[in-house]
């Protein structure tokens, strides 16, 4: 039974179809999926569902368009100037000269005048994990753990603060803060910066700040408690479509010095990260692009995919987009 555009397929050893939108050559058909996607499939392993309707023209190759533009993810913003004492969340690499490999250091800065009663949980599954409850004295910093790149890359955590003094003190609310750390590209060395906390770059988040102009007049970044019911029921909105790229120029700034062994190591460990960030996140799909070259990084992450994460569909990615250069992790319908 002859292939033509318009055609609406199904795919013979896959899941899933779409319609034929155009022929290169005799052989290879480019099918638009119910993703949205066009991927090249061999005309010899789609089975035709339906014909092509009277009023559809058949279509020549487009015009190949450009890659989307990237929006890369920032470093957290600069304080205020008229804040004078804040409590960060203070994120340091252990190893600082190879941060997309490097394990992380999870500090708490107490940079106030205030004793800090705290309680600091990671959100798992709609669950709280305790990971430390103390008291900090004022200007002092603490250690809370040491996560992986995957484990930082997907980590929510929730801080409760309760300021107080030994001596008799006005009082100040207690405040709550909910920390999304899934914002941040910490496998890039330009967002951690230099501070007066830390001897190497960090990574610093303001939990909770004091405007110096008016000691009286806290400004509680956080959550205050009694907004807990309502912050619940806000889920963070995430990009249906993640596009992660492989290219190790993108991941570390000198490549020129790294092994092949190293260089995919470093593209694997950001593979494995991204994907369960996405994942944790409930995005539709995922797109790598790990480009052409030799076809190792693509072998390893087909490989991964089908030996750890069976349950998950992938593909070319659109070939108009991205060549053969790409592959789509579909996540959930």
């Amino acid at each position: 039974m002859k292939i033509q555009p318009g055609d609406r397929v199904r795919f013979l050893d896959d899941v899933g179809g779409g319609i034929v939108k155009y022929l290169s050559g005799k052989e290879i058909a480019m099918v638009e999926t119910e993703e949205g996607f066009e991927i090249p499939v061999s005309v010899k392993k789609l089975v035709k569902v339906s014909e092509t309707p009277e009023n559809v023209t058949r279509q020549n190759p487009k015009t190949v368009k450009p890659a989307a533009e990237k929006t890369e993810k920032s470093s957290p913003p600069a304080s205020d100037q008229n804040i004078s004492e804040t409590l960060f969340l203070g994120i340091v690499p252990v190893n600082p000269f190879s941060i997309a490999l490097s394990d992380f250091y999870v500090y708490l800065v107490n940079d106030t005048s205030w004793h800090m009663m705290f309680v600091m949980s990671e959100e798992q599954t709609g669950n709280l994990h305790l990971m430390a409850s103390k008291i900090m004295e004022p200007l002092t910093k603490m250690k809370i753990a040491t996560l992986t790149q995957s484990q930082i890359s997907k980590a929510v955590f929730r801080i409760s603060l309760l300021p107080f003094r030994k001596d008799p003190y006005p009082y100040r609310p207690s405040a709550d803060a909910l920390l999304d750390l899934r914002q941040y590209a910490f496998y890039k060395q330009k967002i951690f910066q230099e501070n007066d906390f830390f001897e190497s770059p960090a990574v610093l988040i303001s939990v909770y700040s004091q405007k110096a102009e008016n000691t009286n007049e806290p400004d509680l970044r956080a959550k205050d408690l009694s907004d807990l019911t309502e912050e619940k029921k806000k889920t963070p909105k995430f990009p249906e479509t993640e596009e992660v790229d492989l290219h190790i120029e993108n991941l570390v700034e000198n490549p020129g010095s790294l092994t092949p062994s190293e260089i995919l190591n470093i593209q694997m460990a950001r593979f494995i990260t991204a994907l369960e960030g996405a994942i944790l996140a409930r995005q539709k799909r995922i797109i790598f692009i790990h480009g052409v070259g030799n076809g190792r990084l693509k072998y390893e992450i087909r490989k991964t995919l089908d030996e750890k994460y069976s349950h998950l569909r992938y593909q070319d990615a659109s070939y108009q987009e991205y060549g053969f250069g790409a592959t789509m992790v579909i996540l959930r319908h």
